[in-house]
């Protein structure tokens, strides 16, 4: 179980409180500041990280070390089923994120790699640990 001391550092990004793992806050603070200075400006509408998900879970979001960005317009898809969200449209979609654009470039940079697993596409998330 994760100590409440290492998740936890709130920070505000624009208009949106996220919670953020307390060790990686200043680098994730740098990391929106450029991608809200690159020319793309990606439009993110809603962003997670922090949720805890159970005792149990091996997901990232317990440790505020994932993100999910517009998670609607990104779904997750297993094979042909769509497992959240309901669609992935980048070109015919503003919020939709393409494979590699900037704002990819820049999560990466971070350490921030894309929930691409096998059959399983989850085009919202991305995770420090790739997990």
């Amino acid at each position: 179980e994760m100590s409440a001391s290492l998740v936890g550092s709130e920070m505000c990004i624009r208009d949106s409180r996220i919670t953020v793992n307390k060790g990686l806050a200043p680098s994730i603070k740098e990391m929106f500041k450029e991608i809200y200075k690159s020319k793309e400006r990606f439009p993110i509408h809603e962003i997670g990280c922090y949720s805890w998900r159970g005792k149990n879970s091996s997901s990232e979001h317990c440790e505020g070390l994932a993100f999910d960005i517009n998670s609607n317009e990104n779904y997750m898809i297993q094979g042909k089923k769509v497992l959240a969200g309901s669609l992935w449209k980048p070109k015919k979609n503003r919020y939709s994120i393409p494979l590699n654009c900037k704002l990819v470039k820049i999560l990466e940079k971070y350490g921030f790699h894309r929930g691409l697993w096998g059959s399983r596409r989850d085009y919202m998330h991305f995770s420090y640990f790739g997990g």
